[in-house]
C-alpha cells in the first residue's frame, strides 16, 4: 500500500513539475524585483538632482536679490553725498577750524538727511573726514571719535571714489535694540559715498546706517523652504551676518546667550559641533576649536557648489545645501535643508520598494488565491461603476474632470433633463476636515448670484456617504485656451470681457471674499442666452473672508495661494494681507495676457516668477506690442498692475464701468462677436467643449517641461499653494 502511495505522489509531483507553473511566479517575482531595483536606483538619481537644481535655484535668486539691494544702498548713497545742501554743509564742516562752534552746522546737516533717512529707513548717519574722524553724526556721542580699524579698508575704498554697502558691524554707541532699550554693540550696516569739493577731490565719505536684522535678513528669509530650511550670510570668518531661523532654538543649546534682543548677527558661527546637538549631543571641544561646517569652509575657500549627500550643519543637524561666494561683497551665501525633510519622498520611494519585494513573496506563494481576490474585487468594482451613475435625482454621464477635492462628472437632472455638472468628493477625502472643506467651498460659491459666476444648483449626500454638489454646465472656451488658439485680442473685446469679469468681482468683494487665483484658465467665454461673449468666473473654492475670522483656518492666514504669472507683490511677501486690491492686480496681469498672447513676467521657476511681481517694473504694454494701444486701455491696465495695493482703483466697481468705458467707445459690437463664435463653430468645433466650472487648472493646463513663459506659459498657470515655506500644487500634492 505504501508502494501505491508512493507512487501516486510521484505522478503527480511528475505532472505539475512538467505544466511549469511553479517556476512562473517566481519568475515573474525575480523580474519584477529587479525592474523595481533598477526603478528605485532612477528614482533616487532624479530626487537628488531635483533637489540639487532647486537648492541651486534658490540660492542664485537670493544672491542676485542682494547684489541689487546692495546696489540699490549705493546709490541711495552716492545721491544723498551729491545733494547739493549736504555738499555744502559737508564741506562747511570739513574747512572749519579746529576751535569753531559747529553745532549749527552740523544741525542744519541732520536736518537736510531727515527725509533721506526717514524715506529709506535709515536709522542714521556718520561724516567721516581724511583723518578717518567722525566730524558730524545723528548721535552726538559719535563725534570726534575714530573709525574702528575693521572698516579702514572699506574707507579707502569710498576715498578712492567708490560707492558700497558693509557687512554687518558692532555699534560703537548705544542704540535702541527690539525691545526699545539703549544697548550697546548692537550689529548695524552703512551704505556710504564720497562728498566731492568743488574740485572734485573726494574730502569726506557720507555713511548711512541701518539694521542688518530688517531688510538684509528680511531678503534671506524667503529662501525658507518648508519647515526647516533657510538662507543665512557668512563673513570670511565664517560669523553670521544675517540671522538665524532656529535663534529660539540656538539659545536653548546654549549656542547664543539666553539675553533678550540676542540674534545670531555677529554672535555665531558656522563651525559643524560634531553631531547632532537637537537630539542631545554635546562636543567636548571648545565652539572656537571645531571646523568650519563643510558649506561655510568651502563658501570662504570662494568655492560655488551643492552637497545633497549630507553633511551637518552649525547645529550638527544633518543637512544638504548649496552655497556660494560673493567676493565683490566678500560675503558667503548658504541654503540648507534639513535632509530628513528634504528626503521625505525618498524615504517614502524606499519604503514603498521593500514593501513591494514583501509583496512579490507573498504573491509568489499565494498565486490561486491572488487571482480569485482580483477577480473578486474586479466584479465588486464593475458593481460599484454601475451605482455609481445614478446619485439620487442625477444621472452621470461622463467624467469631465478632477479638482483639488474630487471628480466632476457631466449628468442631467432626473425629472428636468438639464445638463449639471456634478462634483463628487473623493472618498479618501471624506473626513471630517475634507468634508468641512467641501461645505465651505458649496457655501462660498452659493453666496454668490452674480450672472457672471457660475452658479450652484444643489448640494448633499446620495445616502452611502458620497457627498456632491450640482452646478451650471457650461459650453464654450477659457481665455487660456482662446489665446493660445486665437492669439491676441482687440482691445474692445478685452474690455467688455474684463468688464464682466470685475462684475462677478464686485459682487464677492461686498460680500467679503476674495477670489485669490483669477487667471484666463479661470475665466470661461460662453454664449448665453443669445448673448455672445458672457463671462463666467470659476473656481471661488480657493476664495477667502478677508473681513471675518470665519472658517478662514481651513485655507490659512499665513499660507501663499494663486498662480504665479498673475499673482499680486502683496500675496507673496504678505500673504496674510492678500484682500481686493490682489484680485483687481490679478484682473490686469489677465488683460495684459490677453492684449498682447504674453505674461506680464516670464521665469522658468515660480519664485523667479514670484520675485519679478514684487521688484521688476512692468513693461508697457505699447511697448510690449510694438504698437499703440487706446491711452485709456493702457492707463487702466498700468494701474492694476501697480506694486502697492492703494495706487490700484479703488474697487472691482469702479474698474468695471472704466472697463465698460472702453468697450462702448470701442468698435468691437454683437455683430463681431457673434460672426466670431458663428465661425468657431463651424471651424473648430473641438475648441467649444463641456468645462468643469471646479476642476483644478492642474488638469487644465497638463504638465509640459518648464521653458521660457513668454513663449509657453502652460507650466506655472498651475495654482500653487505655499504654508510654511512648503509648496503644493492645486491638488495638495507637496512640489519640493
Amino acid at each position: 500500500m505504501w508502494h501505491d502511495r508512493f507512487e501516486k505522489t510521484v505522478n503527480k509531483s511528475g505532472r505539475y513539475l512538467k505544466s511549469q507553473i511553479w517556476w512562473r511566479p517566481i519568475i515573474a517575482a525575480l523580474v519584477v524585483a529587479a525592474l523595481g531595483w533598477f526603478i528605485k536606483l532612477q528614482i533616487e538619481h532624479q530626487l537628488r538632482h531635483y533637489l540639487a537644481e532647486q537648492l541651486v535655484v534658490m540660492r542664485n535668486i537670493l544672491g542676485s536679490s542682494i547684489q541689487t539691494w546692495m546696489q540699490t544702498q549705493n546709490a541711495n548713497a552716492a545721491t544723498a553725498a551729491g545733494d547739493a545742501e549736504v555738499r555744502a554743509s559737508v564741506l562747511r564742516l570739513v574747512d572749519a577750524q579746529p576751535d569753531d562752534n559747529l553745532t549749527a552746522e552740523r544741525a542744519e546737516l541732520a536736518r537736510q538727511l531727515e527725509p533721506i533717512l526717514t524715506a529709506h529707513e535709515y536709522i542714521g548717519f556718520r561724516v567721516i573726514d581724511k583723518s578717518n574722524m567722525v566730524i558730524a553724526a545723528s548721535e552726538p556721542e559719535a563725534i570726534g571719535v575714530a573709525v574702528p580699524s575693521a572698516i579702514e579698508k572699506n574707507l579707502k575704498r569710498l576715498f578712492a571714489g567708490e560707492s558700497l554697502t558693509t557687512l554687518p558691524v558692532q555699534s560703537r554707541v548705544l542704540l535702541k535694540g527690539q525691545n526699545g532699550e539703549l544697548q550697546a554693540g548692537l550689529p548695524v550696516m552703512f551704505c556710504g559715498s564720497g562728498v566731492r569739493d568743488d574740485s572734485g577731490q573726494i574730502v569726506a565719505v557720507l555713511a548711512l546706517r541701518m539694521r542688518p536684522d530688517v531688510e538684509f535678513t528680511e531678503l534671506l528669509e524667503v529662501g525658507r523652504i518648508g519647515t526647516s530650511g533657510e538662507s543665512y550670510a557668512i563673513d570670511a570668518k565664517g560669523r553670521f551676518i544675517s540671522n538665524s531661523r532656529f535663534d529660539d532654538e540656538l539659545r536653548r543649546l546654549g549656542l547664543l546667550p539666553d539675553v533678550p534682543g540676542t540674534d545670531a548677527i555677529l554672535t555665531l558661527e558656522a563651525r559643524d559641533p560634531g553631531g547632532d546637538m537637537t537630539t542631545g549631543f554635546r562636543s567636548s571641544q571648545r565652539r572656537a576649536d571645531q571646523p568650519l561646517t563643510l558649506s561655510a569652509a568651502e563658501a570662504i575657500a570662494g568655492h560655488t557648489g551643492v552637497n545633497v549627500l549630507g553633511y551637518r550643519d552649525y547645529r550638527g543637524v544633518p543637512v544638504v545645501g548649496a552655497w556660494t561666494w560673493l567676493p565683490e561683497i566678500e560675503m558667503g551665501l548658504i541654503t540648507e535643508v534639513d535632509q530628513a525633510e528634504a528626503y521625505t519622498l525618498l524615504y517614502t520611494v524606499r519604503g514603498m520598494f521593500f514593501g513591494m519585494i514583501t509583496l512579490l513573496m507573498a504573491v509568489s506563494a499565494g498565486l490561486f488565491a491572488y487571482t480569485a481576490m482580483l477577480a473578486k474585487t474586479k466584479r465588486e468594482s464593475a458593481e460599484n461603476q454601475a451605482a455609481i451613475r445614478k446619485l439620487g435625482q442625477y444621472h452621470l454621464e461622463r467624467k469631465l474632470g478632477e479638482g483639488g477635492m474630487g471628480v466632476v462628472y457631466q449628468g442631467r437632472h432626473a425629472l428636468m433633463r438639464r445638463p449639471t455638472a456634478i462634483k463628487l468628493l473623493d472618498p479618501k477625502r471624506a473626513t471630517e476636515e475634507g468634508i468641512r472643506r467641501f461645505e465651505r467651498e458649496v457655501q462660498l460659491s452659493s453666496q454668490l448670484a452674480h450672472p457672471n459666476t457660475v452658479a450652484i444648483f444643489d448640494y448633499g449626500n446620495s445616502g452611502d456617504e458620497t457627498w456632491f454638489y450640482a452646478m451650471e454646465y457650461l459650453e464654450g472656451i477659457d481665455l487660456q485656451t482662446l489665446i493660445e488658439k486665437h492669439g491676441p485680442q482687440p482691445d474692445g473685446r478685452v474690455a467688455n470681457i474684463l468688464a464682466q469679469v470685475c462684475g462677478s468681482l464686485a459682487e464677492a468683494h461686498t460680500l467679503g471674499l476674495v477670489h485669490r487665483d483669477i487667471k484666463p484658465a479661470n475665466i470661461m467665454l460662453t454664449c448665453r442666452g443669445g448673448i455672445p461673449d458672457f463671462v463666467k468666473v470659476l473656481d471661488f473654492g480657493l476664495a477667502k473672508a478677508f473681513e471675518s475670522q470665519g472658517d478662514v483656518g481651513l485655507t490659512g492666514e499665513n499660507s501663499l495661494t494663486g498662480t504665479p504669472l498673475y499673482m499680486s507683490p502683496e500675496a507673496v511677501v504678505s500673504p496674510q494681507k492678500v484682500g481686493p486690491p490682489s484680485d483687481l492686480y490679478a484682473v490686469g496681469a489677465v488683460a495684459y495676457y490677453l492684449l498682447s498672447g504674453t505674461p506680464v513676467f516670464g521665469g522658468e521657476q515660480a519664485m523667479e516668477v514670484c520675485m519679478k511681481h514684487v521688484q521688476e517694473p512692468v513693461e508697457p504694454i505699447s511697448v510690449r506690442l510694438g504698437r499703440g494701444v487706446s491711452p485709456e486701455m493702457e492707463a487702466v491696465l498700468m494701474a492694476c498692475l501697480e506694486k502697492s495695493p492703494d495706487r490700484r482703483p479703488a474697487s472691482a466697481a469702479e474698474l468695471e464701468d472704466r472697463f465698460q468705458r472702453i468697450a462702448d467707445a470701442s468698435d468691437w459690437n454683437r455683430e463681431q462677436a457673434i460672426a466670431w463664435w458663428k465661425n468657431l463653430r463651424q471651424s473648430t468645433a473641438e475648441d467649444v467643449k463641456g468645462i468643469d466650472p471646479t476642476a483644478s487648472t492642474a488638469h487644465r493646463s497638463g504638465s509640459q517641461p518648464m521653458k521660457d513663459l513668454r513663449a509657453t506659459p502652460r507650466p506655472l498657470e498651475r495654482t500653487i499653494v505655499v504654508d510654511a515655506g512648503a509648496v503644493f500644487d492645486a491638488n495638495g500634492q507637496r512640489s519640493e
